[in-house]
């Protein structure tokens, strides 16, 4: 099976760290099955960024790195949430 599982907590929301290496002048998305719940463009060569995210409803979360054409450089495998 592709992907982890995270218990998901009480809490409706998760904090999400991505390292985004040789992701200059591209755009990180973190989606859920539902679409996409962050994006933030990337400056650096190598950038870490963090976000909050509301998750309540989600059946999981992965990233993507897109570059201005919308093509898709680089993608994580998803992160499943279980109850708790």
């Amino acid at each position: 099976e592709m992907g982890e599982v995270l218990a998901r907590r009480t809490c409706s929301e998760v904090d999400v760290r991505v390292q985004c290496l040789r992701g200059a002048n591209n755009r990180l998305q973190v989606w859920d099955e539902r679409g996409i719940l962050f994006e933030r463009a990337v400056a650096e060569a190598e950038q870490v960024i963090t976000a909050r995210l509301a998750v309540k409803n989600s059946l999981f979360i992965r990233a993507e790195l897109r570059d201005a054409s919308d093509n898709l450089r680089a993608l994580t495998n998803p992160i499943y949430f279980a109850s708790s």
